[in-house]
């Protein structure tokens, strides 16, 4: 029973499904508090008393009944809540069913990040909630995916264990022997199973075009990110606090471990299978590609950014946390290409501005329905008095009818 179960966590189909169903599994709604909230013409007294009595760092602020906004303690200085109203940014705000990578993506920028339900704020995320035991579990398993992910991808490129030669020996030996300790102990495993995840990162970024095609930073920067993986392990070990660079180590690892190295593994494999070691890529042509008949080109697009950066940005561009693939046809493939060389961003960072340029235009367009009902009493529309009164005569009437009055 345990062999099988290993050897199908090697599949990539097996590796992707487990990535999913953990993915899905912990969501914001378990980590989040519903949003106190006023309205804006009550005072900063008021809501800063609210916050101290309920032992809370957020308040919302509600105008025309629906929450427009929200404060912090820092805000409540003088005057009303209305005057001090900070606005929800889009990136903060996260539908209940958003996964807890996507939550960690907001605190890499703000403080606290805000829950949508049914259209309106009605929940709040801070960074006192990420010491919860929900995301406590979901870190541990994020390391468990991310050291199968790891696994996986090492003995896909270097079958038969011949990743060996790319280990130090100093770091081989621990392996060695904490495998001999595992099968003395009546617990058989396999060697690679017995590296540490910096060991396994090593590994992977041993040749450059490795690193490019996994979606891994640098070798350096790899093996550092790998480190503060296992002291986060350990840390959680422990039931310690989580500091702030644990919590940043979070974000990466969350970024790294749903969306880099399954693809990219992948793409290893695949590349691998079709290419003998003894014929260069450059140089081999298929003979079924040879006789395949003329088709119209078309472009495919793929937005591929590592995701490793807290800060939201990486020179000037929002940093990617999701990779995608789709296909274009030439004229739409050039005028991408021309934009991004005209704004000087990447193709993906072209596709993200329009799609935030598009949906903003249409919450322009779309109508107020408090504007328009404001907008229908100015004009003198609607019933009038007597007409009203009229109507809800009749409606009272039959409500006695119905009770039997």
């Amino acid at each position: 029973m345990t062999d099988a179960a290993s050897t199908s966590i090697r599949e990539p189909q097996s590796v992707a499904r487990l990535s999913r169903t953990f993915s899905r599994s912990l969501t914001a709604v378990d980590l989040a508090e519903p949003l106190l909230s006023l309205d804006e013409n009550q005072s900063v007294t008021l809501g800063a008393e609210l916050l101290r009595k309920r032992g809370v760092a957020v308040l919302g602020v509600r105008r025309d009944g629906l929450v427009r906004g929200w404060v912090g303690p820092d805000d409540l200085t003088t005057g009303t809540l209305g005057e001090h109203l900070r606005e929800f940014l889009r990136d903060n705000v996260l539908d209940e069913s958003a996964s807890l990578a996507l939550v960690l993506g907001v605190f890499g920028t703000a403080d606290q990040a805000f829950i949508e339900w049914r259209g309106e704020v009605a929940g709040v995320i801070t960074r006192r909630d990420l010491q919860k035991p929900p995301l406590r579990m979901w870190l541990f398993g994020a390391i468990t995916v991310l050291d199968a992910n790891m696994t996986w991808a090492i003995e896909e490129l270097h079958p038969g264990e011949r990743w060996q030669s790319l280990l130090s020996p100093r770091r081989l030996e621990k392996a060695v022997a904490l495998s001999e300790e595992r099968r003395r102990s009546g617990s058989a495993c396999r060697l690679v199973d017995c590296l540490q995840i910096a060991d396994k990162a090593g590994i992977l970024t041993h040749d450059r075009a490795h690193i490019a095609a996994l979606g891994l930073p640098s070798r350096r920067e790899a093996e550092r990110l790998m480190r503060a993986i296992e002291s986060l392990r350990n840390h959680l070990a422990h039931t310690q606090e989580l500091e702030a660079d644990h919590l940043a180590t979070a974000t990466k690892l969350a970024a790294l471990s749903l969306t880099s190295l399954i693809p990219g593994g992948s793409r290893l494999s695949a590349l691998r299978r079709k290419t003998p070691p003894s014929i260069s890529p450059a140089r081999r042509t298929s003979p079924a590609r040879m006789r395949r008949p003329h088709r119209a080109k078309s472009s495919s697009s793929h937005i591929c950014v590592a995701p490793l950066k807290t800060n939201g940005m990486r020179d000037g561009m929002a940093t990617m946390t999701h990779r995608t693939t789709f296909a274009l046809d030439e004229n739409t493939a050039s005028r991408l290409k021309r934009l991004a060389n005209r704004w000087k961003v990447s193709q993906a960072e072209v596709v993200r501005r329009s799609l935030e340029q598009a949906e903003k235009k249409i919450e322009e367009e779309k109508p107020d329905p408090i504007a328009m009902l404001r907008r229908l009493h100015e004009s003198g529309g609607g019933l009038d008095p007597a007409t009203a009164d009229a109507w809800l005569a009749e409606i009272r009437e039959d409500r006695k009818h119905w009770r039997g009055e």
